[in-house]
């Protein structure tokens, strides 16, 4: 009996883990990532805001002799952070002698470049001196979890006698030449 509970329980936690993952990946990218958190005078400050980013706020607008740089990825960039000693404030130090470094890591686990995409362009509001975006470890179509009616339709699309028409006829007659003509998808 107490075997059969325990099983139980682990597929209920299993489920819960999987919406979860769903949540992160699927829910949170709706909202911003960064976060007006406090006023003062003239100054903002702002905070990322979504569930597993580092606690990272920085100042708006920027204080003077500080360069701001973005890091935008997947768990690689999320990585590469750190609170106590972090390399790139560190060569950004060297590269920028007397100035001070912020160092805003957006790496985000399993984010794909989609997700890195709307980050980067948010955090392109804020008086950036530089952007390192490290993308390609998530890029799997296939195991996409929040698909819409429009990635479904998309897919079916391309695979379309007229998609194929179209891109047939957008090529020149020596791209013809080269390629094999596009063949009827296996029904």
């Amino acid at each position: 009996m107490h075997g059969m509970a325990a099983g139980l329980w682990l597929v209920v936690a299993l489920a819960a883990s999987a919406q979860d993952y769903r949540d992160y990946l699927c829910k949170e990218i709706q909202k911003p990532f960064f976060r007006v958190t406090g006023k003062n005078g003239g100054v903002a400050t702002v905070r990322m805001a979504r569930r597993l980013a580092h606690d990272i706020s920085f100042d708006v607008p920027k204080p003077p002799k500080t360069k701001r740089v973005l890091v935008a990825g997947e768990s690689v960039a999320e990585k590469l952070w750190s609170a106590d000693h972090d390399a790139l404030t560190e060569a950004g130090a060297k590269a920028w002698p007397g100035w001070r470094v912020e160092d805003l890591n957006a790496g985000m686990t399993a984010y794909n470049s989609r997700r890195i995409a709307g980050v980067l362009e948010e955090g392109l509001e804020f008086d950036l001196d530089g952007a390192v975006v490290l993308s390609g470890n998530n890029e799997h179509d296939a195991l996409e979890l929040c698909p819409s009616v429009w990635d479904g339709l998309e897919r079916q699309f391309m695979r379309s006698k007229l998609y194929r028409t179209l891109a047939s006829a957008k090529r020149t007659p020596e791209e013809h030449a080269r390629e094999p003509a596009l063949e009827e998808p296996a029904s």
